[in-house]
Parts: structure tokens; sequence; C-alpha cells
């Protein structure tokens, strides 16, 4: 991004600001700011939506889609729609956002209600009153999935093919193989047979 205001010492400030915090603003330090952007517009296109906590440092703690998830119904408001508390008139209030346990796996006990101030929602629903994204590639995916299972498909019957041998035989024996196809032949006693050549 490049500062546009009047002020050429602010401008030159922010952009000093941003180079630094960019390498540092995910929280765990594994990603920078391209690759947030990156994780974000995948997310959109796979699998719907996804999420950011701002943190009080001023980093963020990027959220997969399957961590916005209801809480377990031990306890659980009803105003919970897809990971999302929403009040009565639909204005989303907070998120529930879940942690992994030690097999990576998401907690359906374990949560943290985050506050729509501090959570960047990443999504773009078409209906008026969608909470959650739905993925931008949905409309697609039998058609990926069907050119996947033609490739498969293709695959194995080459490889079949290549591993199937074709023996050619006469009624009449090997020794009448000279020509393929279907030919007169004359025999001893002065006859014309036809021989027929056939797969095996």
């Amino acid at each position: 991004p490049q500062a546009k205001t009047d002020d050429a010492d602010w401008n030159q400030q922010a952009e000093d600001f941003w180079r630094v915090w960019e390498k540092i603003s995910d929280y765990r330090q594994r990603m920078n700011m391209r690759e947030l952007q990156a994780f974000a517009v995948e997310s959109r296109l796979i699998l719907g939506d996804c999420g950011f906590i701002e943190l009080a440092n001023g980093q963020l703690q990027p959220v997969e889609a399957m961590r916005i998830a209801d809480p377990d119904r031990k306890g659980r408001e009803d105003n919970f729609v897809n990971g999302v508390k929403l009040s009565a008139g639909g204005i989303p209030l907070q998120f529930a956002v879940h942690a992994r346990d030690k097999n990576g796996l998401v907690s359906s006990s374990a949560y943290e209600l985050v506050n729509r101030e501090d959570f960047i929602h990443v999504a773009s629903p078409f209906r008026a009153d969608q909470v959650r994204g739905i993925p931008d590639m949905a409309s697609i995916v039998t058609s990926v999935e069907d050119v996947d299972e033609m490739q498969k498909l293709n695959i194995l019957k080459a490889k079949k093919d290549a591993a199937m041998g074709h023996a050619i035989v006469t009624e009449q024996g090997a020794g009448k193989l000279a020509n393929l196809g279907a030919r007169g032949t004359t025999e001893t006693d002065g006859t014309t047979t036809q021989v027929y050549e056939t797969f095996r």
C-alpha cells in the first residue's frame, strides 16, 4: 500500500511502519502479511470464509473456517448459527473460535467467544441473511470431480491395455496365418474354404 495524504512526512512514516509490521503481523510468527492475504483468498475459494482475531498489540491471529463452529450443546445458547452468536435482529455479536486438541482435531468444548469488534470475518455472502460464507468454487466442484475421475479412469484403461496381449489364431491352425482377415484357401482335395482369424 501507498500512503496518499497531503503530508509527505506522514506518508513516509506510514509506509516505513507497514514494511516492518507486515513481516510480524502474524502473532504466531509463521506468515507475513502477503501470506496472510493469500490465506484469506484461498479460504474463500475452498472453505467459504476465514477469520482474523485482532490482538491488543496490533498483530493478527488467523482462524481457519472449521474452527468457527457452534459450541457443544451443554450450556449453549440458542442464538448461535454456524459458530456465530446473533442478536435477536440477526446482528453478529460474537464468533465461537475453537481450539485444536493434541491430535489436531477441532474441539467442540474448548472455545473462546470473540467479540465482532475484535474479529475480521472474511466472507462473501450472496444472501441477505447468510451468516457464513460458501466456497466460491462450490458451483464447479462437481465438474472438477468429474474431470479428476475421468483422468483416473483413462490412466487405468491405458495401464490395463498396456498389460493385455492378443493372440491371432485361425480355424485352420497356426500354419494358415500368412495373411490376416477372411480369405479363400484351396485344400489338397481341390475344395475351397473360408478361413477367419479370431481374437482370443
